[in-house]
């Protein structure tokens, strides 16, 4: 059983106490060094699941109390205002076929359906990125103020964080075509730029690039506007950064209730077999 310090078993009792829902907390290996998983119990689940893997460390007490904030932001906002971007085959579609010359450049020996199946996983994986770095400083900032004996556990995490974000950019700057590449560049730049001003960890220095501090300049100065604390500022934030970067028309809202994200009683029941 994950051992967790008192500040996250706090939060886990207000995430208890505003949904009405308890924690499950499931080992998995496949995890790997990912260490943590939260899925969040909807309306129709009687449990919110925590996938862990037993070689988690400490950082594990951080990565559970920022998805429980997450979670906390959307119980809070109205039930008709509970909703995530998601990329569907429609948008995909569409992305794809604006892209078509970037996706002709990176993969130029592939057949188009081929090298678009591939590039793909990068739109959908920038889609996600996007659901939820606009609100990640939001969620940091609360942590860091309101629980301060987390923050030595919330410095390593974000740490380590940081360091994977540029390991994969390194990665994939050759797979990735330009747009998709710059997008995802850019909002490291901007969540960690926004993020070091309260922590001073100095998080943004690998993503200053003048290809990501261009575009990642405007994220910045939008999220300091001054939007409403909420999961409902969470979406016009999104928007904001979405238009910034080329974006719109990318993805469609969902109601979460409805999102392809799975019942949390069967993913459970899955995970048990």
């Amino acid at each position: 059983m994950l051992d967790l310090i008192p500040s996250v078993i706090a939060i886990l009792d207000r995430v208890r106490v505003l949904t009405g829902k308890e924690f499950r907390f499931i080992e998995k290996y496949e995890l790997l060094d990912d260490y943590v998983s939260v899925r969040m119990g909807l309306t129709n689940s009687s449990e919110h699941l925590v996938f862990y893997t037993p070689q988690s460390d400490d950082i594990v007490n951080h990565l559970i109390a920022h998805e429980c904030v997450h979670i906390l932001r959307i119980w809070n906002a109205p039930p008709e205002k509970r909703v995530i971007p998601i990329a569907t085959a429609a948008t995909q579609d569409r992305v794809m076929s604006q892209l078509q010359s970037e996706i002709a450049r990176v993969y130029p020996k592939l057949l188009f359906p081929v090298a678009a199946e591939m590039v793909s996983i990068h739109y959908r994986a920038l889609i996600h990125q996007l659901a939820s770095q606009p609100a990640d400083p939001r969620v940091e900032k609360w942590l860091y103020f309101e629980y301060p004996d987390l923050r030595e556990i919330q410095a390593k995490s974000l740490k380590r964080q940081a360091r994977k974000a540029e390991e994969a950019l390194t990665q994939t700057a050759k797979s990735t075509p330009v747009r998709l590449y710059d997008a995802a560049g850019a909002m490291h730049y901007a969540a960690y730029r926004l993020i070091d001003e309260y922590t001073h960890l100095h998080l943004c220095g690998p993503f200053k690039r003048n290809n990501f501090r261009y575009r990642g300049d405007e994220l910045y100065g939008r999220a300091r506007l001054g939007q409403p604390d909420t999961y409902e500022g969470d979406i016009a934030l999104i928007d904001q950064w979405a238009a910034l970067l080329g974006l719109t028309g990318w993805f469609v809202w969902q109601d979460i209730e409805a999102a392809d994200i799975g019942n949390a009683d069967q993913v459970a029941a899955r995970a048990a077999r």
